[in-house]
């Protein structure tokens, strides 16, 4: 059950455009978690490549504090040239 509301959830994020890096980033985590929990039960069954896979899609979200910092900064320049 846990593993088919990751899915669903991911799927969800991908489609919508109203997700945020952080919604991304927690489902993507739990993707990988996921994949390494399963390959240390069944070792054989390629949950180690799948795990990989998610990582990398993991990285390629910008991380939060970088945006945060990003969001922060254009806010402050804005008040200042009212």
């Amino acid at each position: 059950m846990f593993e088919a509301n990751l899915y669903e959830s991911y799927t969800i994020l991908s489609e919508s455009k109203g997700t945020t890096d952080r919604d991304q980033t927690d489902v993507l985590k739990g993707l990988g978690e996921l994949c390494v929990a399963r390959h240390a039960a069944e070792p054989d069954e390629g949950s180690d490549i799948k795990a990989a896979e998610w990582r990398t899609r993991l990285r390629k979200v910008p991380p939060v504090s970088m945006k945060s910092a990003i969001v922060v900064s254009t806010v402050t320049l804005v008040d200042r040239q009212l």
